[in-house]
C-alpha cells in the first residue's frame, strides 16, 4: 500500500497523466520490433515527457524560491548525458525552425561531476527554449566551458536581441523585454526568473548580453568548481566534493566506463572532420578530442581530398544530399583514405538528420556508420572504435534482463487505483514482467468486494499481493 499524504495540488493533478505517458513510451521502449532510429524517437518522446512533468511545477517552483523552501538534489552525473538529452529535447524544434543548434563542450570539462541534473537541465532547456523561439535564422550554441574554479555555460543566438533599457528587466517575473513579444512569441515571463533564482542556489549568477536589437544574444553563468588532477570532480550547491580516482582513463573523457584497453585503442586512432558550419565542425572536432583521438577538421570535402591525409576514420556531414553528387564525393573521400591503408580497413561515418537517412543509407557500405545528429558521445565513441567486439558500449536493449520467460503463475495481483491509465499502465508492466494473473479495481472497497465474491479454495494455492494506489487527505 503506497499512501500519499495529503491532498493533490493543482500541479499535482498534472502529473498523473504525464507519468501515465512516460510509463507507456517505457513500455514501448522494451519492445523488439523497434529499429535504432525508431528507438532513438521513442527514447526522445520520452525525455520530453520526463521534462514536461518537471516543467508543470514551474510555479510552484518560483513560490519555494521565492519562500525559501527550494532545495536542490545533487547527485553525481555525467554532464555529457545531461547536455546531450537537453539538445535532444530541443534539435527537433531547431531543425523545424531552420535553425543549426550546437554543443560545444571544451575538451578539459570533466566528465562526471556532482549536481541537481535536473534543475541544470531546466535551466538550460529555458534559455535554449528562448533562443529557439526568438531566433528566426541561424546558429544557436550551447558551450561548456572550463572557467577559472568553475564550469561557464553559455547560451548564443542569433535571433532578436535586445537594448540596454529592455535588458534591466528580463529577469524579472511575468515580464519581457516588450509587450509585443508576449503577443507574438507567448509565453508567461517566468521562466528567466526561475532560472536566474536556481542558477544563484547553485552558487552562481545569470547574466546577459546584446549588442543590440536584432543582433542576437548571450545568456551565462558559471558554477563553481575546484579541479584537482586525477581526482574525481563535484559541483554541489557551489561546494567541492573531491573523490579520488585509480582509473587510467583521464577525468574528461565523455564515457569516463570506457574499458582502457578500448581507450589506449582510441588514443592510436585518426580521424578526419568534415563539415562546412564552423561552429558544428568545432563542436564535432572537440567531441572527437575528447576521446584522445588525433583530429583533422576540413571545411569541405575538396579541402580534404586535396590534403590527402592519412586517416583511418572520417566523420563527413554531406555538403549535398543529391544522389549522383553524394555518391562522387564519398567515392573520392575512399580512395583518399585507401592510399594510405594496407587494407580496406577505413571507414566513413556520415552526419545526418534524421529525415535525410533513407537518402543516404544507399551509398553507404557495410563497414560505414549513418550518424543521426545530434550527435552524442557514446553513439560516437561505437563509431570510432570501429564496431570492435571488445567496445563496452551496449545498445540499451542488449543490456536489459530478459523477463520475457518469467512465469509467475502461482502469484495472484489485484490492483486498486482510481485512474484508469495507470491501472492499464500498472497491469501492463506486471504482465511483462511475467506476471499474467492481475486485475484491477477502481478503489479498495471494490476490491474488498471482489476479494469477498471469490471462493475460498481460490486462492489456496496461490500468493495473494494486493497493490492500492490513492490519496489521503
Amino acid at each position: 500500500m503506497l499512501p500519499l499524504l495529503r491532498e493533490p495540488t493543482f500541479s499535482e493533478k498534472w502529473l498523473p497523466p504525464l507519468t501515465s505517458i512516460i510509463g507507456f513510451l517505457e513500455l514501448l521502449k522494451d519492445t523488439t520490433v523497434l529499429d535504432d532510429h525508431q528507438q532513438e524517437l521513442v527514447d526522445s518522446a520520452t525525455t520530453s515527457a520526463k521534462n514536461l512533468s518537471f516543467l508543470v511545477n514551474d510555479i510552484l517552483d518560483f513560490t519555494r524560491l521565492d519562500s525559501g523552501n527550494f532545495m536542490l538534489d545533487p547527485k553525481q552525473v555525467n554532464i555529457y548525458i545531461c547536455l546531450e538529452s537537453v539538445i535532444d529535447i530541443v534539435h527537433l524544434k531547431a531543425e523545424q525552425a531552420g535553425l543549426v543548434l550546437v554543443l560545444l563542450v571544451e575538451r578539459k570539462v570533466p566528465a562526471m561531476v556532482v549536481v541537481d541534473s535536473g534543475r541544470l537541465s531546466q535551466v538550460l532547456l529555458n534559455l535554449l527554449g528562448n533562443s529557439v523561439k526568438f531566433t528566426s535564422s541561424g546558429t544557436v550554441l550551447l558551450q561548456v566551458l572550463c572557467c577559472g574554479d568553475g564550469l561557464r555555460f553559455d547560451v548564443q543566438d542569433t535571433g532578436i536581441g535586445f537594448s540596454v533599457d529592455q535588458a534591466a528587466q528580463l529577469f524579472e517575473p511575468f515580464q519581457q523585454a516588450d509587450k509585443s513579444i508576449t503577443r507574438k512569441y507567448g509565453g508567461t515571463g517566468l521562466g528567466l526568473a526561475i532560472c536566474t533564482r536556481v542558477v544563484t542556489l547553485m552558487g552562481g549568477m545569470l547574466e546577459a548580453s546584446s549588442a543590440g536589437v536584432g543582433m542576437g544574444s548571450l545568456f551565462h553563468f558559471t558554477i563553481p568548481l575546484s579541479r584537482t588532477p586525477n581526482e574525481g570532480i563535484s559541483i554541489v550547491s557551489g561546494e567541492l566534493e573531491v573523490s579520488s580516482t585509480t582509473s587510467a582513463v583521464p577525468y574528461s573523457c565523455p564515457v569516463p566506463d570506457v574499458s582502457v584497453t578500448t581507450y589506449q585503442k582510441l588514443t592510436e586512432t585518426r580521424v578526419a572532420v568534415i563539415d562546412n558550419h564552423p561552429e558544428r565542425l568545432c563542436s564535432t572536432v572537440e567531441l572527437v578530442s575528447a576521446f584522445e583521438c588525433d583530429v583533422l577538421p576540413f571545411d569541405s570535402a575538396n579541402a580534404f581530398m586535396i590534403e590527402s591525409p592519412a586517416v583511418s576514420i572520417v566523420l563527413y556531414l554531406p555538403e549535398s544530399k543529391q544522389n549522383e553528387e553524394l555518391s562522387h564525393v564519398l567515392h573520392g573521400i575512399r580512395l583518399v583514405m585507401r592510399n594510405h591503408l594496407e587494407d580496406d580497413t577505413e571507414k566513413i561515418a556520415v552526419l545526418c538528420q534524421l529525415g535525410d537517412t533513407a537518402l543516404i543509407q544507399p551509398h553507404l557500405q557495410t563497414k560505414d556508420d549513418l550518424l543521426v545528429l545530434p550527435l552524442k558521445s557514446r553513439q560516437l565513441l561505437r563509431c570510432l572504435t570501429l564496431n570492435e567486439p571488445t567496445s563496452p558500449i551496449t545498445t540499451l536493449r542488449d543490456s536489459r534482463p530478459n523477463v520475457g520467460n518469467i512465469q509467475r503463475s502461482d502469484v495472484y495481483i489485484l490492483l486498486a487505483d482510481d485512474v484508469l491509465m495507470n491501472r492499464r499502465l500498472v497491469c501492463a508492466k506486471l504482465n511483462q514482467l511475467g506476471y499474467p494473473n492481475v486485475d484491477d479495481t477502481n478503489n479498495g472497497r471494490e476490491c474488498v468486494d471482489k476479494l469477498l465474491s471469490s471462493p475460498p479454495d481460490h486462492w489456496q494455492d496461490e500468493v495473494l499481493v494486493l497493490l492500492f494506489f490513492y490519496w489521503q487527505s
